[in-house]
Order: C-alpha cells, then structure tokens, then sequence
C-alpha cells in the first residue's frame, strides 16, 4: 500500500502550505568571449543596474575598448537593455546607489595611478544617473598589489567603508603588521580617508572579504585567517585563543565601532576544513552569516556536513548558515548541501523572518533534489525558515551558471545576477544570447510563490473543512459547507502540482490512488476563501 502524507509545518507561528519558485523572466547580456555580472540593484522605477566586467567590443557591449573592462549597464523591468558604459583601468565588486543624490559608487580593484596596469589597488567610482564619471580614487600601495576583497556599501552619511588585502605598508596604510594583512577604510562623499585600520599578525596571512554597516551603529568585518595565537605569530589584533582556548576557524569576524575600534572579534569553524563567510543580514539582537565550510571539528563539530572520509582527508564544502548574538555567541549554525562542493554568497531577510539565500551547487544529491549540471557548478537558490531550517531549495542550471548579486525587489520577488556559460538550454532561455559567446551576464527574476499562512488561518480552516478517513488508502470523502462549491489543489513538496479537482461539493468522494507515496499539500478553495487540510494516505 501507499502512504501519502500531508504535513503543515508551523515554524514560529507560521505554517508552509505549499512551497514552489517561478522564473518571470531571464536575459543574457554581453559579446564575444568573456562577461561576468558581480552585483545588481534595484531602481524605484522597476528598472536594475548590474555591473561586471567584459573584454568584449562587440554584441551588445557598445565599447571599442580591447581588453577587459568594467561594463556597467541598465535594464528595464523585463530585462531590457537601456543605458551603458565601460570604464577603463576598473574592476568592479559592488554597486550601490546614494538615495540622497542618486549617484551611484562603484567599488572593485582599480589600476589608476599606477604606472604597472597589473598592479590593482581598492579603488571607489562616483558616477551619477547618466553614468558620467563624478570622480574616482585609488587607495593602498604604489609598490605591492591589494589582493583580496575590494569591496565596500555605501554608509549613512553619504560615504562609504570598503576592504582589501594588503601586502605591504606604503602608500596609504598607517598600519602593517607584516605578510598578508586586511586593511579598512572610510571615506566621505567625496572619496577622501576619514580612517584607515588594519587587521593581522605579523607572521599570519589574512584575507579581506567583506565588510558591512550593522543597525546597531557598528561594522562587521568578515576575513579569512590562518591565525596562532599572537604571542607566536608577533605583533598583531588577531587572536584566535579565547579563554585559553584555541579556535583556529579560517573565517573570523571583527566588530568595529563607527570610528574603526575593534570591539571584538572571533574565529569560527575548524583547523581542519576551509570555512569562510561571505555575507551577513541584521536580525533581532544579532546577525545570520551565510559562506561555506568543509570543516568536522572546532565550532562545526556535530554540525553535519554531506560528504568526507576522515581517513584521506577528503571532504566537499557545504552551504553554511550561523547566527550569532551582538557579541559574535553563536546561536545556532546549519550546513546544506551535498556530496560535491556547496556554497552561499548572498543572503536577503524574508518578511516571515526567514531566509532567501543565493549560492552554488556542485551536487545532485543530498539537499539538492534536481541538478542535471552536477558536477558542473549551477546557481542553488535555498528559502530557510526563522531558525535555519530549509523550506525548499531549487537549482538555475544547464552548463556553468554562477551567482554573485541579487536583491529583494518586492516582498516575494528577487531578481539574481551572475554569470551563464555556453549556449542556452535546460533551465536558461535567453533571447539576447549570441552564439560563441564564451560566458554572458545573467540575470534572473523569480518569485517566491510560497503560501504562507498563519496557525490561526490554519485552526480557522480545520473549523471549516474536513477530509475522512484520515490515514486513507486511495480516497477520501470531503466535508465543507453544504452550500458551497470547491476547488481542491494537491501539491508536492516540490510545489508541484499533481491534482487538481474543479467543482467539488460537500460529501463529495476524491480518489487519490493514483498519486506516488510522499508528502503533500492540500489547499481548498471557494469564492470567498482559501482553506487547507492535511491528509495521510496509507
């Protein structure tokens, strides 16, 4: 026999009733050989600026340029395109808009100023609505590259807080402990240095990765680390011992106050795994993280990771989640994924209080259901509830997809940027594709179309409908209002539709025994209102 369950799941005070995410609509943008979008927002007209960076001078990029560039565009609200610039000697990170003057700065590596191109230091672009260029400044060393992050948000007053890798302590640094170190700066609106701090051991090697304004008038610095304590790695701010005790994760995370004093900072993960954390969002009294990580002891000891073998040595990185309190005190952590290398680069609250989180996958087992593309990389967008647990999950794929931006454009709405590599198929349709096209942009706007109902809306509707027998073998009798008319809905966990039955009245019989065993949903539906049922066919 088949069982066949149906299953609300109430997650603080909230309760998923089905669960599926459409794509509205998908474009591709650039020319011949290499294009990659790295970030996208949302403008208030409906339209998206995205940023990357393109060698190409053809196709769609309207640049003579030869040589890789940033090309920076705007697109409308179904993705197509309107307005564009290349900037030379630029390589861009982030973008984002000041809503005071709608300016927007542009945030990546930049050569200006040196005489070596292949010598990139942090740089900052203001351009304004047109895309002209206001001004832009190059900040680190004149003798040694910026290696790592080069990246930044815009802050409250108008300037902006940005990371980077330094090398070595010319040029604008004021301190350098010594190999590689994490260097922060804050400008104003006009670019100029308000504050500069480093980050580092001596002896130790540190990478920047991102930083971000926290509400609770600090910033939080996330970097990678291999870090001993500071008595023997020398002179330095970084200390992985707490207490005594030694914690030696790769992703450390420092609070500093609005004028650049350390308020803390903590490592996370494991001594024996690569763990890092990519991106960050503000929640009630502390903050989530998303990244990756492959460690199984230190902080992530009984956190379960999809694949390893303890006796080679060898692991995959899974999709990591943790929040913390305002003090860094880890909450609750969780990892996704499967047997192949998994991982998170963007993370946006939810309404509810949950999660939209935009990454990778490398799997097709595991938390991934569906991925044609395994082993090849696809985009893994996963919807987790208030405490980490995860609602759905789907993958964008068909040859190499990744993501690297995305923003919430309405309460259900997201749209993604990133980069598609070969020609269309499986998941990817886009019209602008041009044939031979080594990789394009990629943007993508979908919808969460979860229903998500409160357990009072769900006590409501077992007042007002039933379904009996329950458990049931193959059909079941519906009890409604005897003046009423229904229309069933039954979904899978996937969102999926599977049955759908038009006209149904009180006493009616419904078979099911055409259904596979597994978890459904049921949503009834009248003129008036929605109501939902569960069931459990045996």
């Amino acid at each position: 026999m088949k069982r066949l369950l149906f299953i609300i799941l109430f997650i603080n005070n909230i309760a998923i009733v089905s669960y599926a995410q459409m794509i509205n609509w998908q474009q591709c943008y650039g020319g011949y050989d290499f294009n990659f979008a790295s970030d996208i927002i949302a403008e208030s007209n409906g339209n998206y600026v995205v940023v990357g960076l393109s060698n190409a001078t053809d196709g769609l990029v309207d640049c003579d340029y030869q040589g890789y560039k940033t090309w920076l565009i705007e697109i409308d609200s179904i993705g197509r395109l309107l307005n564009q610039k290349c900037y030379i000697q630029f390589f861009p990170y982030n973008i984002h808009k000041d809503i005071k003057d709608g300016n927007y700065f542009l945030i990546g590596e930049t050569s200006l100023g040196n005489s070596d191109e292949a010598l990139h230091n942090l740089g900052i672009k203001k351009v304004d609505e047109n895309f002209e260029v206001l001004w832009e400044r190059s900040y680190g060393s004149l003798s040694c590259p910026n290696y790592s992050g080069h990246k930044g948000r815009i802050t409250s007053d108008g300037g902006v807080i940005a990371c980077t890798g330094i090398q070595c302590g010319d040029g604008d640094p004021s301190e350098y402990f010594g190999m590689w170190d994490v260097w922060i700066i804050k400008t104003d609106s006009l670019g100029n240095i308000e504050w500069d701090k480093t980050l580092g051991t001596k002896y130790g090697v540190e990478g920047a990765v991102q930083i971000i304004p926290t509400t609770d008038s600090a910033y939080l610095m996330l970097s990678t680390a291999k870090v001993l304590p500071v008595e023997d790695y020398g002179e330095g701010n970084i200390d992985c011992f707490i207490d005594g005790n030694i914690n030696t994760g790769y992703a450390v995370i420092t609070k500093l106050d609005l004028q650049g004093r350390i308020l803390w900072n903590r490592c996370y993960g494991g001594p024996d795994g690569d763990d890092g954390l990519y991106d960050m969002v503000n929640v009630d009294r502390g903050y989530v993280f998303v990244g990756l990580s492959s460690s199984i002891r230190g902080d992530l000891s009984g956190v379960p990771l999809h694949y390893y073998d303890e006796n080679e040595w060898e692991r995959e990185a899974d999709k990591w989640i943790m929040k913390t309190d305002l003090d860094g005190n880890i909450i609750w952590q969780k990892r996704y994924g499967g047997y192949r290398r998994d991982g998170a680069h963007k993370i946006i609250s939810t309404s509810d209080g949950g999660f939209m989180i935009f990454g990778y996958t490398q799997s097709k087992y595991g938390d991934i259901t569906v991925n044609p593309s395994s082993p090849i990389e696809s985009i893994w967008i996963t919807r987790l509830d208030k405490q980490g647990n995860l609602l759905w999950q789907r993958t964008i794929s068909n040859s190499f997809e990744g993501v690297n931006g995305a923003c919430q454009v309405s309460g259900n709405k997201y749209t993604l940027c990133g980069v598609m590599s070969g020609a269309p198929g499986g998941d990817i349709f886009c019209t602008n594709y041009i044939y031979g096209v080594m990789r394009s942009y990629y943007v993508c706007n979908i919808t969460d179309t979860v229903s998500y109902i409160s357990t009072n809306d769900y006590s409501k509707s077992q007042n007002l409908i039933s379904i009996y027998p329950n458990p049931i073998s193959d059909k079941f009798t519906f009890s409604g209002s005897p003046d009423n008319v229904y229309d069933i809905i039954m979904q899978n966990i996937n969102g999926q539709t599977v049955k759908v039955i038009k006209q149904v009245m009180n006493g009616d019989v419904i078979n099911v025994g055409d259904l596979p065993t597994g978890l459904y949903m049921i949503m009834v539906n009248d003129e008036k209102e929605k109501y939902y049922a569960k069931i459990m066919i045996l």
